[in-house]
C-alpha cells in the first residue's frame, strides 16, 4: 500500500514536467535503479535563539530601519 501511495504521489509531482506515460516510465526505472529506504527523525531537543542579543542580527536590523 506504502508503494501505490509513493507511486501516485511521484506520478502527480512528475506529470508536472512531462506526460503520464514519461512520468511512470521515469518512475519505473528510477524504482529499479535505486534502494529505497524510509527515514525517520525524533528530534531530542529544540534548539532556538534569541536575536536580540545578536550584534549581526540588530545591525542588520538597524540597517533595514527595522530596530
Amino acid at each position: 500500500m506504502l508503494v501505490k501511495a509513493h507511486f501516485t504521489e511521484a506520478i502527480n509531482k512528475l506529470e508536472k514536467y512531462m506526460s503520464r506515460e514519461e512520468a511512470e516510465k521515469f518512475w519505473q526505472i528510477m524504482n529499479e535503479w535505486a534502494k529505497w529506504v524510509k527515514i525517520t527523525l525524533n528530534p531530542e531537543r529544540m534548539a532556538s535563539c534569541d536575536y536580540d542579543k545578536d550584534d549581526k542580527w540588530q545591525e542588520l536590523l538597524n540597517k533595514m530601519g527595522w530596530e
